[in-house]
């Protein structure tokens, strides 16, 4: 499945920084089809090497690449990032295989743990979880990553 994110952060490649509209759409591009982490650092250090340091709303939406590709394995279908809280809404068919896997049932150990404050709530029919607290992206990337570590990482198979 994909992630989509929602955030009221600024994460974009700004005219200031790449001032050719079309070069911009390129690099956007390129960016949703980069295809791990590699391919990623390479990205970002083509950029400095073009463009000059990054700025802060281009490494944000960098950072946001990995969020996605780590929401994608917790199967997370959708982050909202908004008003200070993340809320990550699961697979929004009810019947889908996710809610009997293992993966599911560590998720709800791991809000049941408490080891980030989180609560599971259902909205227009969705699962979601939300995250209060979330004042920027380094907290999203970090949430979402010790989620990761604690969910996926350590399913057996993985």
């Amino acid at each position: 499945t994909d992630c989509v994110i929602d955030t009221d952060f600024e994460i974009l490649i700004p005219e200031s920084y790449v001032e050719n509209i079309s070069e911009r759409v390129r690099l956007y591009r390129a960016l949703d089809n980069l295809p791990g982490e590699e391919a990623l650092q390479r990205f970002e250090n083509e950029l400095r090497d073009r463009f000059g340091p990054l700025p802060a709303p281009v490494q944000g939406l960098i950072e946001m690449v990995r969020v996605r590709e780590r929401c994608r394995e917790l199967v997370v279908e959708r982050l909202v990032v908004k008003d200070k809280k993340m809320i990550l809404y699961l697979i929004g068919d009810p019947h889908s295989p996710y809610y009997a896997s293992g993966r599911f049932k560590s998720l709800l150990q791991f809000v049941q743990q408490q080891a980030i404050p989180c609560r599971v709530s259902e909205r227009n029919d969705k699962l979601g979880v939300t995250v209060p607290n979330v004042n920027d992206i380094s907290r999203v990337s970090g949430v979402i990553q010790y989620m990761h570590d604690n969910i996926v990482s350590r399913e057996p198979d993985c």
